[in-house]
């Protein structure tokens, strides 16, 4: 946790191509900084890092600053390998640069503070990291008093809380799920440790696992919790075994095998003689193999499933969605709902998404001036082809948060659909006042734009977001297409 983030100092050089789109990198290392270059169809950029992202035990990840807004590199260092490859999720991008925002949540887990800018994705406030690390607080609550008059009853210790808001203290880190939902008027980042995650937002999973008939297994990287409950350890520990159980958080061990052993052993050590065919020496080896991650790129990590021998390795059936732990009842089917959309809006899953519609839409009076849930309703309305509908909360939205640049654009898309180009175009312009970063304004203009063949209007659009990102590869491109009366659907 001290290395979660760093500033980039003596970090690897190295070159990679990317197979899929032709583009290269180039990464180069010196005293006076760390620079990574795209190429691409006879285009260059280069970006200074800002930020190294991970202790490096598997992967290091990069992140620039462009302004005030903070971006992810598409290439990644992977230590175990010493390779630089695509991070993940770019892997099958065939236009590759440096566009990935980085919010807050994402960072939240990564640094001590952040000062994220409200109602944007990812523009921060200067010096943009409070703390680079994480820091005491995360998991121990504010810790003035403590560090003024040191005492038990001044702060938290998540061994001596109860099981929930004990185990809430790691899962606000390790337990990503499929959907995060805040409760109305909280954020994410509201969680204290001592309180249950659920005080602050809600965290759902699919229902039902099924076993994969082939290796290797698809765990993810933050799906610690959800292995470790599958485990009969758990089942059997009454709500005992935890995160702290095994792991020292302020202390890395030099000797995994023996530490975890030992670990293993203070539960176990009674009947491992009789029960065990060959005692071992490595129990993590057999009962908690390294497994790949479909999300980790290049990298395996610990299957917490802990089985009594070697199982091939567990994926979902993308049907149901359940709370991790139930949330509080006045929101239980507000936030489920927001999380069937959100998550059949990520992976493309129409029953997913009418599921999210059906719950959202029994309980829309409630909650009618709930912004999120009348986004979510308006992305399945636009889904569904309703676009009146769609349009008429996504204004509504819109007036209950105006100063939020993606409203706009929502609100943009709905009144495109319907044929109403023109405030389309007012709200796009309008978004991009607002939030000269947000890509998806500028794309939505060259759809009107190229619909009409509005070339002159298409160039401006281009030039105006090069205006914010000068070495964009694609809007270089773009543009280049343009002058020459080539497509320009980037």
């Amino acid at each position: 946790m001290a290395r979660s983030l760093t500033l980039p100092e003596h970090q690897p050089s190295g070159r990679s191509t990317h197979g899929l789109s032709s583009t290269k990198f180039k990464i180069s290392s010196s005293d006076v900084g760390f620079t990574q270059s795209i190429e691409r169809r006879g285009l260059v950029a280069e970006y200074p890092i800002a930020y190294a992202v991970g202790s490096g035990n598997h992967a290091i990840a990069y992140l620039v600053r462009v302004g005030d807004y903070l971006f992810q590199s598409p290439i990644s260092y992977y230590t175990r390998r010493r390779v630089w490859s695509m991070a993940p999720g770019f892997e099958q991008d065939r236009l590759p640069d440096f566009t990935r925002p980085v919010t807050a949540e994402c960072l939240l887990c990564h640094t001590g503070s952040v000062f994220p800018v409200d109602l944007t994705l990812n523009r921060y406030k200067p010096p943009i990291v409070g703390e680079l690390s994480i820091s005491c607080d995360r998991c121990h609550g504010p810790v003035d008093a403590h560090l003024r008059k040191p005492s038990r009853a001044n702060i938290v210790n998540p061994a001596r809380l109860p099981p929930k808001a004990r185990d809430s203290v790691c899962e606000q880190c390790h337990l990503s799920g499929e959907a995060r939902i805040a409760n109305p008027g909280r954020r994410v980042s509201d969680f204290q440790p001592g309180q249950e995650l659920e005080e602050t937002f809600s965290t759902y999973v699919f229902a039902s696992p099924i076993e994969s008939s082939a290796e290797p297994s698809s765990i993810k990287v933050i799906s610690h919790f959800e292995q470790l409950r599958k485990s009969a350890c758990a089942h059997n520990s009454g709500g005992r075994l935890w995160c702290g159980t095994c792991h020292n958080p302020h202390n890395e061990t030099s000797d995994p095998r023996t530490y975890f052993r030992d670990r293993c052993l203070s539960c176990h050590g009674s009947d491992l003689a009789e029960s065990h065919p060959r005692p071992s020496d490595n129990c993590i080896g057999c009962h908690m193999p390294t497994r790949p991650a479909k999300d980790g790129g290049h990298t395996v990590f610990t299957d917490h499933r802990i089985t009594r021998r070697p199982e091939p390795g567990m994926d979902v059936k993308k049907d149901r969605l359940v709370a991790w732990r139930a949330a509080p009842a006045a929101f239980e089917t507000r936030n489920l709902g927001l999380a069937y959309v959100a998550v059949g809006e990520r992976d493309h899953l129409p029953h997913c998404l009418e599921q999210g519609w059906r719950l959202l839409i029994s309980i829309q009076e409630p909650f009618a001036n709930d912004h999120a849930v009348l986004t979510s309703l308006g992305v399945v309305y636009l889904r569904k082809g309703l676009v009146h509908d769609a349009v008429r909360v996504f204004q509504r939205a819109l007036e209950l948060q105006p100063g939020a640049a993606a409203y706009h654009v929502n609100l943009a898309t709905a009144l495109a659909e319907a044929g109403e180009s023109e405030p389309a175009i007012g709200h796009l312009n309008r978004a991009i006042e607002l939030d000269p970063s947000l890509e998806i304004a500028y794309r939505r203009l060259v759809e009107i734009y190229g619909k009409s063949h509005r070339d002159a209007a298409v160039d401006d659009v281009f030039r105006r977001y090069l205006l914010f990102r000068p070495q964009s590869l694609s809007a270089r491109e773009a543009l280049r297409g343009v002058q020459h009366g080539a497509a320009y659907a980037h």
